[in-house]
């Protein structure tokens, strides 16, 4: 069974975030705010909130709905 991820990235450790990136398929080099970074966009870019594995790591991100545009009068 693959690990499951979850909680904020910030306070995670660089080795955290590198076995992070590496599920995710992503490089594993750099800063630990490289690292975040990557991650970060990576998430952004493809909604996994719902994924068992990486969804945990959505904490604190709202989705919004498209406002409604009301019919001009």
């Amino acid at each position: 069974m693959p690990p499951v991820y979850s909680g904020p990235l910030q306070p995670k450790k660089k080795s955290e975030l590198q076995e992070i990136a590496e599920a995710l398929s992503l490089a594993t080099t750099g800063t630990k705010d490289d690292l975040q970074t990557r991650i970060k966009e990576h998430l952004d870019a493809y909604d996994l909130s719902e994924n068992s594995q990486f969804g945990g790591l959505y904490v604190g991100k709202r989705k919004t709905r498209k406002e409604e545009v009301a019919p001009a009068s």
